[in-house]
């Protein structure tokens, strides 16, 4: 796998990363990237909200953990709300560290102008998960949490006072999927990053 550049940084392009109390090192790759999905979305929507939320597997899973079921959970979940005009964009980012099986931390943009409340859009992606890795709709429930530690479901909303610092916490919060984990026990050969196929040539740069 080619060698992604990492560098502890306290912010990318103007624009805050985690790290208030200490400083991280980053794949400044995935943060181009984040930055290219927002800056689309925000491109095609006078809103974009920013969900995050975690898929696991059972304590005593015993199947395949391939990054097969992530492909297939977020083809059907992303299918299902495209149709409703949602237009779902995401990066996802695998990771691994004490547990025996990995998780999955997903950053979600949806079209904020059709939906206004992050929770349902978690728990919607409950059954996809659940007929992903093979389990019961009630275990997949409790397989899929909501990111609540810090703000959740930020609003974006374009052409507002409040636009650069709705950005900024957005930014910020999809950051956490760049960093560079040294005690992540993924294989090197195990893609670890994965995003939806936005539309580059449409994204602007924002400040």
């Amino acid at each position: 796998m080619k060698n992604k550049k990492v560098n502890i940084i306290a912010s990318y392009d103007d624009h805050p990363v985690i790290g208030d109390r200490k400083l991280f090192p980053y794949h400044e790759e995935y943060l181009e990237k984040n930055k290219e999905l927002l800056d689309s979305m925000i491109d095609r929507h006078n809103k974009v909200m920013a969900v995050r939320m975690d898929l696991r597997y059972p304590a005593d899973y015993q199947g395949e953990t391939g990054n097969q079921d992530l492909s297939d959970a977020m083809r059907t979940y992303t299918r299902e709300l495209s149709r409703e005009g949602l237009d779902p964009q995401y990066v996802v980012r695998r990771e691994q560290k004490e547990s025996e099986h990995p998780h999955n931390h997903v950053g979600l943009l949806v079209n904020g102008s059709l939906k206004q409340r992050y929770k349902p859009l978690v728990k919607r992606m409950a059954p996809h998960w659940g007929r992903a890795i093979g389990v019961s709709p009630e275990v997949a429930e409790k397989l899929v949490f909501p990111c609540d530690k810090h703000p959740n479901g930020i609003m974006i909303r374009r052409n507002t006072p409040e636009f650069q610092e709705q950005y900024d916490d957005v930014h910020r919060q999809m950051s956490y999927l760049a960093k560079s984990e040294v005690d992540d026990v993924t294989p090197s050969n195990q893609r670890k990053v994965f995003y939806s196929q936005y539309k580059r040539e449409n994204s602007r740069p924002k400040r």
